[in-house]
């Protein structure tokens, strides 16, 4: 699946979602002064066979969108959203077991940015909570909690400050009786209890949420088992087991509510929404940092939502978000009955302690337990449904009325940027826009796009500071102003790890590096998502014991690097546990052949065969790393113990070699590696 970044023209730019012009489809908003910077939609073409509402999205305390979606094969996508383009999209590894019925999976980021951590319910063999996160060493997966016909309603869960995992979720009993408890994990990854009880008893409707706010707190509100079916809340700063309980009051008259979502803002002020059932609205409570009271009860949907079934609709759910200014943003699907089969898009707004309301769509696809979602930053807010012809439909609206798009704030730039492009979210009322690098200007727009080029191999490696000013036809000067670091990521191998290899006994790991400015800080090496060692000197190594291991069983090892600016890179090798052995002595070096027209660097290389390996050794593998690559060489016979490498580098300061052994099953081992100095040419 390929990303298309439309940038839409004409009609769909000049939409705001607050009191934009009346259309026939389109019903108009009660004006309460808030007009947002204008929308653009990002569209991403999910394919005619996805039929799953499955996409989430967050924010942390950097201002960093995290964003997730279900592809037409079944996998998970992970990427980040940055004013508005997509950027760094990747596949989730091992994502193709997310069972939808119970709720899509849910996003959650550290408030540190650090990792983001994804929950789901897999029926796949077994029903299980599954946790996926991706932090500096790559991607992760384990199984939270396991049951036995058991289903898991609604699993959220993300890390604290400290590192330190919260999971909340319904866990429902095989049919006939098909009650539920709402359960609550704690722990570091691998080390989770058993789940806590929160309520024991009947509870028919699912409806867990989670957050965690700047400071670390968790906040979670669970729908307790007592009639009317009030929402009880919780909230400390490191468990939920002891913290205190409180209700959330419903709104009066009111025999059920269900399906609510909770945001904790920048001043540590709790947000909730949910739905109710008699009369069918959307209701938003507040709990104000320092009281105990909910107050500000409103029904946000002012009126009947005009669902065709809510039995059978139950799409309903709200999603709340709350920007650092203090503007409320609940939003929500409803069925347009009885004209339509597809949902609206609602928006509702509190600015100023006033109320207004939007109907973004007439033509989302909202499906059975799902909703549209939705976070806010410093940068503005997003806002994610997907309509009827199977698109996902990510709305930003970005806060300022000029913002530098390209490149992004703390980009770190290498070769893969030409030009400086800047967004006015009301082009008629610009008259031109000048870009300034490091305070120098390169030059001005004067008309659509606004974007000028820019030429980086003109400046020297490290920190910029890039400035947009518009000057408005009214006279008054805007301006958006950046810094990226002009650092080409550094490279690493790990040199003698193979994958799918074997690996036996104490294994000397070698990670071979490299960086445009040549300060490597550091090289952290994790095995199963677990840090094991840090290297600070060259040759970066690791003495992994594999003794403990069983045989067969298969390991991730990872090698993350950094260089100075703490810009990051990483090698991931799979590997198995069995008795194969790398050749032992082995010894080499570097020479140079001259001759009348030509200089050839090579080297020589000899070694002897291991006595550990009882497996017949038919062969063995000679590699050269170079510049973060490993690469086969070539293979020799198992009675041949040297080898000649000609034509290696000449822009190489030293050559890493790595042999390994080739058993008759077809199995490899780890390498032998040997690191030798670039001979001189005198």
């Amino acid at each position: 699946m390929k990303f298309k970044l439309i940038i839409m023209v004409a009609l769909l730019i000049s939409l705001s979602l607050i009191g934009f012009e009346k259309a026939e489809e389109k019903a108009t908003a009660d004006s309460a002064g808030y007009m947002p910077a204008q929308a653009e939609p990002i569209i991403i073409n999910l394919g005619i066979y996805s039929q799953n509402c499955i996409f989430d999205l967050c924010s942390d305390n950097n201002n960093n969108v995290h964003f997730i979606w279900e592809d037409n094969d079944g996998s998970l996508h992970y990427a980040q959203i940055v004013q508005n383009a997509v950027v760094n999209e990747e596949v989730i590894p091992d994502s193709h077991d997310v069972f939808p019925q119970f709720q899509r999976p849910r996003i959650m980021a550290r408030p540190s940015g650090e990792s983001v951590h994804i929950s789901w319910m897999s029926p796949k063999p077994g029903d299980k909570l599954v946790h996926v996160w991706k932090d500096a060493s790559g991607w992760h997966r384990e199984h939270v909690w396991t049951g036995s016909g058991a289903h898991i309603s609604q699993p959220v869960g993300g890390a604290d400050l400290s590192g330190k995992m919260h999971f909340i979720g319904q866990v429902w009993t095989p049919l006939p009786n098909f009650w539920s408890t709402v359960k609550y994990w704690t722990g570091e990854p691998g080390s989770y209890n058993n789940g806590w009880t929160l309520v024991e008893g009947s509870i028919k409707w699912r409806d867990t949420a989670m957050f965690i706010d700047m400071e670390g707190g968790v906040h979670a509100v669970y729908k307790s088992g007592q009639d009317p079916g009030k929402y009880v809340y919780c909230a400390d700063g490191g468990t939920l087991i002891d913290a205190p309980v409180q209700d959330i009051p419903i709104p009066p008259g009111e025999k059920c509510v269900s399906f609510g979502d909770l945001f904790v803002d920048r001043e540590l002020n709790v947000h909730h929404a949910h739905m109710t059932y008699s009369s069918q609205s959307i209701y938003y409570e507040a709990k104000y940092a320092g009281s105990s009271d909910w107050t500000d009860q409103y029904n946000v949907s002012n009126g009947p939502i005009e669902l065709c079934d809510i039995h059978e609709y139950d799409n309903a759910w709200p999603g709340i978000a709350v920007g650092p200014e203090g503007r409320v943003y609940v939003t929500w699907a409803d069925m347009p009955c009885p004209d339509s089969e597809a949902n609206r898009i609602n928006l509702a707004v509190k600015e100023d302690g006033q109320w207004s309301k939007e109907i973004l769509t007439l033509d989302a696809h909202i499906t059975f337990h799902s909703k549209p979602a939705i976070t806010a930053n410093e940068n503005g807010i997003y806002l994610i449904w997907r309509d009827w012809m199977e698109e996902l439909i990510l709305y930003s609206i970005i806060h300022k009325e000029l913002f530098i798009s390209t490149p992004h704030a703390n980009q770190n730039i290498c070769d893969d940027v030409d030009k400086i492009e800047a967004k006015v979210q009301v082009p008629a009322d610009m008259t031109r826009v000048e870009f300034y690098v490091d305070d120098v200007l390169l030059g001005e727009a004067t008309a659509e796009p606004y974007e000028i080029d820019w030429d980086i191999t003109q400046y020297e490696k490290g920190d910029h500071d890039i400035k947009v000013i518009g000057y408005k036809t009214n006279s008054e000067i805007i301006e958006d102003e950046i810094t990226v670091d002009m650092n080409c990521p550094p490279t690493i191998a790990v040199a003698n790890l193979i994958w799918n290899g074997s690996v036996a006994g104490v294994v000397d790991v070698i990670a071979k590096t490299s960086d445009d400015k040549g300060q490597i800080e550091k090289v952290d090496f994790y095995v199963d998502g677990k840090l094991k060692s840090t290297a600070t000197e060259d040759p970066y190594t690791y003495s992994w014991n594999t003794q403990s291991y069983a045989q067969g069983s298969a390991h991730k090892l990872n090698a993350v690097v950094y260089d100075e600016s703490s810009v990051t890179d990483e090698d991931t090798v799979r590997v198995i546990k069995y008795p194969i052995y790398p050749p032992i002595g082995l010894t080499g070096e570097s020479l140079i052949n001259r001759t009348l027209f030509t200089v050839e660097y090579f080297a020589k290389l000899t070694w002897q065969a291991n006595p550990q390996n009882t497996l017949n050794i038919v062969a063995f593998r000679i590699y050269y790393v170079e510049d973060g690559e490993r690469v086969l060489v070539d293979e020799v016979d198992g009675n041949t113990f040297e080898y000649n490498h000609r034509n290696a580098s000449e822009n190489e300061d030293e050559y890493v070699y790595v042999v390994t052994s080739v058993a008759g099953n077809g199995k490899e081992s780890h390498g032998a590696y040997i690191i030798l100095e670039k001979p001189q040419d005198e």
